[in-house]
């Protein structure tokens, strides 16, 4: 190669890497001016949310088993308004437990078995009334039961495991059997691995499991566990494409689904242990399409487990009459709560005639 060739390669060379640098520059620029404009939209599409006597302010308090908790004995009325709409405007009561209280359960000596129900607002009833909830609608429907309502906005499963680590729930039911009623859907993942959607608002302090060697332990919360990860996740939600299209991280992997399973089978393991009989139920909402995929990858870890999967989520949605708002509020209406609340108590009569 004559030393003209040569100089003709390193001008080549030097054009080539110019031009990938100047490529790289204006993708560059692009990605920032998309993701600054996309941010913006995603600021100017922010609702005005009111909330009259704030229950996410003044009913729950920090707590360093559960994340958070309900104050016992409280009575608060709650309206939620957004964008100048009422969306509801409701009244919870709690009692000395911080449990949403049962207004139509078998009072204590009137029945001697239980009925307890655990999960997120779905199951504590946001934007109904204490007579309208999933657990009252049930209680109606079987006197037998004392009624007890565990959940909690915002909950996933690993907080009715912690209840049932730390002795709370045999504590607080007098009633030596009964059944156990878990509500999910597809958004509990997300609370129980920690993804970004969860960990970053109201999730930060929840416990945090994981299954090493293939047994669950808990290794504190989300933000002291996994600092690296928790400044990772917040400097990814900055971007305004990633709020803009609400993308979540890390991506869903089979280990999620595994671990959301072994925590609600724990749960029911040491329940066993507490109660001397317990029937264990897993019931699955019907949702809006975002939240509304299956998951049978869950249900599978349940085959020979003696738990009873309801899954419902393939039951016919409308958001006009399943859900408290079509647009800006998703939490069930008195109607879904009523239709659900049929189908666990028709499972738990044949199960029990």
């Amino acid at each position: 190669m004559t030393d003209s060739d040569k100089t003709d390669v390193k001008h080549s060379l030097l054009s080539n890497l110019l031009a990938l640098l100047f490529g790289l520059f204006v993708g560059l620029l692009l990605f920032l001016v998309a993701d600054i404009t996309l941010g913006i939209l995603k600021n100017r599409q922010a609702r005005v949310v009111i909330r009259d006597q704030d229950f996410y302010k003044v009913g729950i308090v920090r707590d360093d088993d559960l994340g958070y908790r309900i104050l016992p004995d409280m009575t608060i009325p709650v309206t939620k308004t957004e964008d100048g709409e009422q969306i509801y405007s409701v009244v919870y009561n709690t009692d000395q437990a911080g449990r949403r209280v049962v207004p139509d359960s078998a009072k204590a000596g009137e029945a001697d078995k239980f009925l307890a129900f655990f999960g997120c607002s779905f199951t504590f009833g946001e934007g109904v009334s204490d007579e309208e909830t999933l657990p009252n609608q049930v209680a109606r429907l079987m006197p037998g039961y004392r009624v007890y309502n565990y959940g909690a906005p915002g909950y996933g499963p690993q907080q009715m495991l912690a209840m049932a680590e730390s002795g709370f729930v045999r504590d607080t039911i007098p009633e030596p059997k009964g059944i156990v009623v878990y509500t999910i859907f597809f958004g509990h993942l997300n609370r129980a691995s920690g993804r970004m959607n969860s960990a970053l608002m109201q999730g930060r302090h929840f416990p945090y499991y994981r299954v090493e060697k293939d047994t669950l332990v808990r290794v504190g919360s989300f933000d002291t566990a996994r600092p690296g990860l928790h400044r990772m996740m917040s400097f990814i939600n900055r971007s305004g494409i990633v709020r803009y299209f609400n993308l979540n991280f890390p991506p869903l992997r089979n280990k999620d689904y595994e671990l959301t399973a072994k925590i609600i089978l724990e749960a029911k393991h040491l329940f066993s242990q507490q109660f001397e009989e317990i029937d264990f139920y897993v019931l699955m909402y019907p949702a809006i399409p975002q939240l509304n995929h299956s998951l049978d990858p869950v249900f599978e870890y349940f085959r020979g487990q003696d738990i009873t999967v309801l899954d419902y989520h393939e039951l016919p949605y409308s958001r006009e009459e399943y859900a408290l708002h079509p647009q800006y509020d998703m939490h069930p209406t008195p109607l879904l709560h009523k239709i659900m609340a049929n189908l666990p108590a028709e499972a738990i009569e044949n199960n029990n005639p």
